[in-house]
């Protein structure tokens, strides 16, 4: 994939390249080719935290999920990785949404992108 990119397009040995992932459908040597590719930052969709809300919105992904892929993401050099998190999902409060900042030191991300749901029929 690298050799691709790197074929397709001229980019500057210092530009940052960013990849959004779903650590569901996600596995260490996926971050591997990713990085060999040259993307040093990355984007990765956690949503909630919550399991009866992950489970409501069809997006189950235990905690300890996202931890492992925030790992790898570290060990091979990821210079900023950022969890996504939905508010306005069914089942959240302010007060469930809020302990996602000590959910997020856990699995010790030090940026966080917050987006309000939008519902899209079909």
């Amino acid at each position: 994939m690298g050799d691709y990119i790197r074929s397709s397009f001229r980019i500057d040995p210092s530009a940052e390249m960013s990849v959004e992932i779903d650590p569901r459908e996600l596995t260490r040597e996926h971050l591997v080719a990713l990085r060999d590719a040259g993307f040093n930052r990355m984007s990765m969709g956690v949503q909630d935290f919550d399991a009866e809300v992950q489970e409501a919105v069809n997006r189950v992904q235990p905690e300890s999920m996202s931890r492992r892929v925030y790992d790898w993401a570290r060990e091979l050099g990821f210079t900023s990785i950022n969890l996504d998190l939905i508010y306005g999902l069914p089942f959240q409060t302010p007060g469930s949404f809020g302990d996602h900042g000590e959910k997020s030191d856990r699995v010790r991300s030090r940026r966080i992108a917050a987006f309000n749901y939008a519902h899209v029929p079909g």
